[in-house]
């Protein structure tokens, strides 16, 4: 298989999910006779679980991270790309490991604002509908991760 195909297998996720999550959230709609402001909650869930599946690709060494590493090993990494092979630091796997479950954890709480959008449409929960606190946590939950990736790996 070549890198190329095999990046693209990588990123189609990235492609899909969100098209995924539309296409749900669109024939929820069209078998409803809810109101659009309804699915405001489950719209920002979506967005929000959508920012995750990108942070489950690899992300490249950079230069100043392979500084830290022994000549010997910077040199056997640069042997292990030109076979097509991709190196990522151990922190960098576990990382990619909790944003598959994030991924999963963030798709139920989607999940959830739907449900709340469609039997309790108009239920408020302090000053807005039940439905939009599962998506705030979505929405926000999916930055923070998108910002750690950017500062810590």
């Amino acid at each position: 298989m070549s890198v190329w195909w095999k990046s693209f297998l990588d990123r189609l996720p990235v492609y899909i999910f969100p098209a995924f999550l539309v296409v749900i959230e669109w024939i929820l709609r069209s078998i409803s006779s809810l109101d659009t402001q309804t699915f405001i909650g489950p719209t920002l869930a979506a967005v929000g679980a959508s920012y995750l599946v990108p942070l489950t690709i690899d992300k490249p060494l950079t230069q100043e991270k392979q500084k830290k590493f022994p000549q010997v090993i910077i040199d056997e990494f640069e042997m292990l790309r030109g076979k097509g092979i991709s190196v990522r630091t151990e922190s960098e796997q576990h990382f990619i490991q909790f944003c598959w479950v994030c991924v999963l954890v963030f798709t139920g709480t989607w999940a959830l604002s739907l449900y709340l959008s469609a039997k309790f449409p108009h239920n408020l929960l302090w000053i807005a509908p039940a439905s939009y606190y599962p998506g705030i946590v979505n929405y926000f939950g999916g930055i923070v991760l998108c910002e750690i990736r950017e500062g810590v790996l």
